[in-house]
């Protein structure tokens, strides 16, 4: 059985962001698992929109990343059991568009507790 890529992300307020993440995750993602904390921008109606999101509270009225993680890992095995391979990325980080290079491959067939570092891009405002 092939193993699912679910993405779990934080939300609060980024909806100037979050069309543009979920087009982009949707194409290599299995399911994309949104914690949205109170966010009054309209990120839960953006991120309802896309089929591979499943929007989940985040009722805490603080910042607290243990709470909001296990909220998205709990979901994330509701979802898919031990099948899942879990990639914890925000909104305003988004891959690039090689996902079906063989480094994916390399990711699908890890070993479970593998944990992958990937290297990061720095994009100003603007996107230049």
């Amino acid at each position: 059985m092939e193993r699912k890529l679910v993405v779990l992300t934080p939300v609060k307020n980024e909806a100037w962001i979050l069309p543009l993440f979920c087009a982009s995750t949707s194409l290599w993602a299995d399911h994309i698992i949104v914690a949205d904390q109170q966010s009054t921008d309209g990120s839960r109606e953006i991120v309802s929109k896309f089929p591979k999101v499943t929007l989940i509270t985040n009722d805490s009225p603080d910042l607290d990343e243990n709470y909001r993680d296990a909220l998205l890992v709990n979901k994330a095995r509701e979802l898919v059991g031990t099948n899942g391979i879990l990639f914890r990325i925000d909104a305003d980080e988004i891959f690039t568009p090689n996902y079906d290079s063989k480094d994916w491959v390399d990711i699908k067939q890890s070993k479970e507790g593998t944990v992958w570092l990937f290297p990061w891009l720095q994009i100003y405002p603007g996107f230049n």
